[in-house]
């Protein structure tokens, strides 16, 4: 008998049986003392509070479909909301939260393309040509990213003599999940609404200047137009950023955003006990310096401020703000022509990217190889925008001196709007409908989803799949229309890259209506990176970097001048950028 404590001799269980009668009786024989047996918790459970009560079959099939699509802490509340008889309350309703959130984790687990995210960007990398440019795993993850046909656009923008004024913007986005995402836009003068467009991502962990070179280096070898221009860039004073673009893109002018500036100055003064309405006061007085249109109304005015404003604010304003005026003040701005009479300047991204960001943020810890899709969905969607308005179709309209241009034509893809790119990449499913063994259809799909199987669903619904009866073998047509040889059996192999079980295969399964199953490896790359970090480093892509995430300039007379110096500087140095 086994106890709690190992296994026990007071209680046993024997039995016997005829050995020369194949249907002989069973005498079974309990011996000992049966109050020594002991209740075990039931599962995984670490405690025995409560007898275990199994959930009908239903309503975990149930539970299972509304995971698909909702979050646990929904999905929770709508079924306890739904009370069944006081006898069946304990069968038909969820056990607990804990219960729900298992089952919408193995929905998840079952969309993912692999569980390795390094492993599936090197895969998308090549299932996707011309979007992913560069991938560096060590020391620290750096993936630059970006569809060609936009850097295309971006390349030949730069050279438009165009009535509406150029402006590049690069700035970082926190929150998304264990990294940073940085995003270079620029506006599409060829339109007059000059819509903004994401040109390149950099995904990184650390906030270092080589990260962020890494960026600017494949934008100058795609783009050569940035080697000559002369158009501005709006950035967040980042040094970090400065320095790469002063490295790599000497000829372009660096600008900084008012929003940063003053959001920082809010959080100084929130910081140092000031209240609201002192907030106010400082911040109007700082938009109206900001807004003068001359150098000697600046400064004037900022002498006048010396008598109205705290000593403390005073040398904060001249030590962090004053020193980069020639960057930010209305004087400094308006020959380039980018200046607000009401915003001065920022870089705020497109609407539809800020709500692509929104979702992606409100997906809490979205993973390496979803954010990579949707970015590529995204940039897809603005493709098909910009081919369409060069058309006279959508919602960008070109200028009267553009109208004769010879226009790209449209491409044959299907494209998802943002409010829909991050629910597509979720994976919602979607019936699949009958499909002919020898129909199939021509080249018109786009690699829609991140999960293996609702890329498989997407082949089998736009009929890109056939079988040759005669060599026992499927053709599927996959991303950028590269057929690949299936076969099934005796083992599944495919043609293409993949060293796991890919999406072409998954069709092939489906297409037959074979069970698909799911091998999970318990150490891949992505555990690997995450065991090699100490137990008290906590998760990259915070607005607060980690210890370690951003470089430090050593002092002359510093005792270290090699490396990135102690954890405990670069820590300071890192507060006041925040």
């Amino acid at each position: 008998m086994l106890t709690n404590k190992g296994p026990s001799a007071d209680f046993s269980r024997h039995s016997y049986e005829l050995m020369d009668k194949a249907d002989s009786v069973v005498l079974v024989h309990y011996l000992g003392n049966e109050r020594a047996a002991e209740e075990f918790s039931h599962g995984n459970s670490k405690l025995n509070e409560r007898v275990h009560v199994r959930t009908c079959p239903s309503v975990l099939r149930r539970l299972d479909d509304k995971c698909k699509t909702d979050t646990t802490a929904k999905v929770y509340k709508s079924e306890i909301t739904q009370v069944p008889p006081a006898s069946h309350v304990s069968v038909l309703c969820p056990r607990n939260s804990k219960q729900v959130e298992n089952i919408r984790f193995k929905q998840m687990q079952k969309r993912r393309i692999s569980h390795d995210a390094l492993y599936n960007m090197h895969e998308l990398a090549l299932d996707l040509p011309g979007f992913i440019h560069l991938i560096h795993t060590h020391p620290d993850l750096v993936c630059v990213l970006g569809q060609k046909a936009l850097l295309d656009q971006l390349d030949r923008v730069l050279v438009l003599d165009s009535t509406c004024s150029q402006l590049l913007s690069y700035d970082t986005t926190f929150q998304l999940g264990d990294f940073y995402v940085s995003i270079l836009c620029f506006r599409h003068t060829l339109f007059k609404e000059a819509p903004i467009i994401p040109a390149c991502f950099l995904l990184h962990e650390r906030k270092f200047e080589a990260h962020h070179k890494e960026l600017f280096a494949v934008c100058k070898k795609l783009v050569p137009s940035l080697s000559r221009t002369t158009y501005p860039i709006v950035t967040d004073e980042e040094r970090a950023i400065v320095n790469a673009i002063s490295d790599i893109f000497p000829n372009i002018p660096q600008l900084r955003c008012w929003n940063h500036i003053f959001r920082n100055i809010t959080r100084w003064l929130r910081t140092h006990g000031a209240k609201s309405i002192d907030i106010s006061i400082y911040m109007d007085d700082i938009r109206t310096l900001f807004h003068l249109p001359t150098e000697n109304e600046y400064n004037k005015s900022l002498a006048n401020m010396k008598n109205k404003w705290s000593s403390p604010f005073f040398d904060y304003y001249q030590n962090n703000i004053n020193p980069d005026i020639h960057v930010i003040a209305r004087w400094a701005i308006e020959p380039y022509g980018i200046y607000h009479p009401f915003s001065g300047i920022t870089n705020n991204q497109s609407e539809s990217l800020n709500f692509v960001v929104k979702q992606l943020q409100e997906w809490h810890e979205s993973p390496l190889d979803c954010m990579l899709l949707s970015l590529y969905h995204l940039q897809s969607y603005y493709m098909m925008e910009i081919c369409r308005g060069q058309h006279g179709l959508g919602n960008y309209h070109l200028h009267h001196q553009y109208q004769n241009l010879a226009p790209q034509p449209i491409p044959n893809l299907t494209v998802y709007s943002p409010e829909d790119i991050v629910q597509q990449v979720k994976g919602k499913h979607r019936d699949i409908p009958e499909a002919s063994f020898s129909e199939m259809k021509q080249p018109n799909m786009l690699n829609r989803q991140l999960s293996q199987r609702e890329r498989a669903h997407c082949l089998i619904q736009d009929k890109r799949i056939s079988y040759d009866s005669g060599l026992h073998t499927f053709t599927v047509l996959g991303s950028e229309n590269k057929p690949q040889a299936v076969k099934l059996f005796p083992n599944p192999t495919c043609t293409c890259p993949s060293t796991s079980q890919c999406y072409h295969i998954i069709a092939a399964k489906m297409y037959l209506g074979m069970e698909i199953t799911v091998k999970h490896t318990k150490f891949n790359l992505t555990q690997l990176r995450k065991n090699a970090r100490t137990r008290k480093e906590k998760k990259s892509g915070r607005k607060f970097p980690r210890v370690g995430d951003c470089e430090v300039n050593p002092a002359p007379d510093a005792n270290t001048v090699t490396g990135i110096g102690k954890h405990a500087c670069i820590e300071q140095d890192c507060r006041h950028l925040f």
